[in-house]
């Protein structure tokens, strides 16, 4: 092949080359997915890297040295390729990310400040449907986030908790029954519980966790004893754990072989969610190298009120404080007992009565988390 020929083809594909990763740079510029800092450098590196390929190709063209010219264009085509297939790789996995941020959007999605601290209710089942459940709660945490202070509280309250249903006029009920009357509701009787603002809520679904934590490479939990599952007949040995997707499912639902019950169910879900995301937080190599799995394995798993700008922007958040992050995990506690509730005031049910130290340390925890340094103020 003449080399006008091959110095045209080149200059082809280096245009091509050009418009793909000038479309991929547009692509994660307008999708807002990534910190100011983290957008530039990768702007900045994908640039350099096609100048450098631009280059290469000139060498090839001019060097007077056929093994030099053979090089230099050699190692520029399979640059220049594995720059294409990546910029293209990248531009798909955005569009499927901005997928999957939309279906964690509500249709009627608000905006969250998330330069000031929040607290989001997170509500779910960890029975096996494959769908969220819209009633009844078996998940309640408080997720109190600082973004000043880069710390997380995960705060759990016990299904049975026997406090204040806002649907009855204030009339004690058990707080998964609060959730027959809306997610708002339960929203709202945990704020008047503990005394905080709960504007968010999101919905968990722990059946799709089996996927996203195999598609993870597996988590660890710390198990506070020996004991085997009630219905999937998997053993736990005390202290560290390795679990894949289906064992971390068993150790978040299981509740029959402790005392505690709900109490200890609610603790292991709480710990699940934090070696998570601790998992993702401390494998960025991992997490790039199986993200088209880890989107996969996201449907159905969670869905908030969250607009989807705001759901970007916690994306950005969390990337931005990658490292930074220390999650902390507290449960409020109780003795069980028998009585009406709201739901049921012809009949004596099974409630937890709150411990009133558990509940006020909660509070102070709470409120801790939240605090905005004195210097912010």
């Amino acid at each position: 092949m003449k080399k006008r020929t091959v110095s045209k083809i080149g200059l082809i594909f280096y245009f091509l080359l050009t418009a793909v990763v000038g479309f991929f740079i547009w692509r994660v510029h307008t999708a807002r997915l990534l910190p100011e800092k983290y957008e530039m450098l990768g702007i900045a590196f994908l640039v350099c890297l096609l100048l450098f390929i631009g280059m290469l190709f000139v060498k090839s063209r001019q060097s007077r040295s056929k093994v030099s010219r053979f090089f230099a264009g050699f190692f520029a085509f399979i640059l220049g390729l594995c720059l294409f297939a990546g910029s293209v790789y990248g531009a798909l996995m955005l569009n499927e990310t901005k997928d999957v941020l939309m279906a964690f959007a509500g249709k009627d999605g608000t905006d969250v400040d998330l330069e000031k601290p929040f607290v989001m209710y997170v509500s779910g089942s960890d029975t096996r449907s494959k769908k969220l459940d819209k009633g009844r709660s078996d998940v309640n945490i408080l997720m109190a986030v600082n973004p000043k202070t880069h710390k997380i509280l995960l705060l759990n309250t016990p299904r049975d908790y026997y406090i204040p249903n806002p649907a009855g006029g204030g009339v004690n009920d058990k707080l998964t029954h609060c959730g027959m009357y809306g997610i708002d509701n339960s929203m709202k009787a945990l704020a008047d519980f503990y005394g905080v603002k709960v504007e968010h809520y999101g919905q968990i679904n722990f059946t799709g966790f089996e996927k996203l934590i195999d598609a993870l490479g597996g988590i660890t939990v710390d198990s506070p004893a020996d004991f085997t599952t009630y219905k999937s007949n998997i053993h736990f040995t005390k202290g560290i754990n390795e679990c894949n997707g289906k064992k971390a499912l068993a150790y978040a639902r299981e509740r029959h072989a402790f005392a505690t019950g709900d109490n200890a169910r609610g603790e292991h879900q709480m710990e699940v969610i934090t070696a998570m995301i601790k998992k993702a937080s401390d494998n960025k190599v991992m997490v790039l190298a199986n993200y088209g799995s880890i989107l996969d394995s996201l449907d159905g798993t969670f869905v908030s009120d969250f607009s989807e700008d705001s759901m970007s922007g916690l994306v950005r958040l969390f990337l931005d404080g990658a490292g930074k992050w220390k999650i902390s995990r507290f449960a409020v506690t109780g003795s069980g007992g028998r009585s009406t509730t709201y739901s049921t005031p012809n009949s004596n049910i099974y409630v937890t009565y709150p411990d009133p130290t558990s509940v006020e340390t909660a509070k102070k925890k709470l409120n801790w988390y939240l605090k905005v340094p004195e210097e912010e103020n």
